[in-house]
């Protein structure tokens, strides 16, 4: 094989043991919540997330293949791609966060306003990921985001 031939190989198999070790944190969470929750709760939380997935619609916005695609990237370009991200984080969480009161008076769940809430505050913290772990995808070193 050929020197990139090797670093796709090698990439894809990390990448593949990558969406293994997810997958299986979110059986054992799964699991885990199983055992803890009643029936009610977990209906609870996909009301919930029915909202969050629609808001991670915008997440279509993502900046990462731009970032892959273009070959004289530099710093200043990951610096806006994070801003950026960092931005619709911050408004799908203040958007979350608002939509909390009405979407519990739609389901007719008061305590759907808690739990929205609250997970609004894991929208913001997604939209401050780090955006350096593009650099990893952009030079097939994934051994090193699979590490972080």
């Amino acid at each position: 094989m050929t020197g990139i031939g090797t670093k796709l190989a090698t990439g894809a198999g990390w990448m593949a043991l990558l969406r293994l070790s997810e997958r299986g944190l979110g059986l054992v969470s799964t699991i885990v919540l199983a055992r803890l929750l009643v029936p009610e709760d977990f209906g609870l939380i996909a009301m919930a997330m029915s909202l969050i997935a629609m808001l991670q619609l915008l997440e279509g916005f993502n900046f990462d293949i731009a970032l892959i695609q273009n070959q004289r990237t530099e710093r200043h370009h990951f610096d806006t791609a994070w801003t950026i991200n960092m931005l619709l984080g911050g408004t799908s969480a203040l958007v979350l966060f608002l939509l909390a009161g009405p979407v519990a008076d739609f389901y007719s769940e008061p305590r759907l306003t808690a739990v929205v809430e609250i997970l609004s505050v894991g929208l913001l913290l997604v939209g401050f990921r780090n955006i350096g772990v593009v650099a990893f995808r952009k030079d097939l070193d994934f051994n090193k985001e699979f590490r972080f």
